[in-house]
């Protein structure tokens, strides 16, 4: 037997189907999200080592980072970057883009070592979790 919808049946299906649309089933995770840590300008000096953060994670975050070199002495300024604990991610130079694998949940820190032999290093960071 088949069994067709008047005008008011049609209508009331459409509504429950909208209905269940807005109100969804299962889950509403949309997957990984990515959170700016730190954005600022930053100086080293000379030989010494600066210490962005902590910056706590969940386990299986990964912490990426750029630096923009902003000289403001003779050339580029040479740096030397890792997230730590842990040395992650190291990379040397002036301005560079790294990123780690997943971490283990915990607290890290994004360590800019000033290389230079004169000047102070300055530059621009981003600092970004994806979790």
């Amino acid at each position: 037997m088949k069994r067709f919808l008047g005008i008011s049946g049609l209508c009331a299906l459409l509504g429950t189907v909208a209905a269940g649309g807005l109100i969804g089933c299962g889950s509403s995770d949309s997957g990984p999200q990515t959170y700016v840590l730190d954005r600022d300008s930053n100086r080293a000096p000379v030989g010494a080592v600066l210490s962005i953060g902590p910056f706590s994670v969940p386990s299986g975050a990964i912490i990426d980072y750029t630096i923009v070199d902003t000289p403001v002495g003779i050339g580029d300024d040479s740096m030397t970057f890792s997230i730590d604990p842990g040395g992650y991610a190291a990379r040397s130079g002036s301005s560079v883009s790294a990123s780690t694998g997943p971490l283990p949940g915990g607290s890290y820190y994004l360590d800019v070592t000033c290389d230079n032999f004169v000047d102070d290093c300055y530059f621009n960071d981003e600092v970004r979790a994806t979790y």
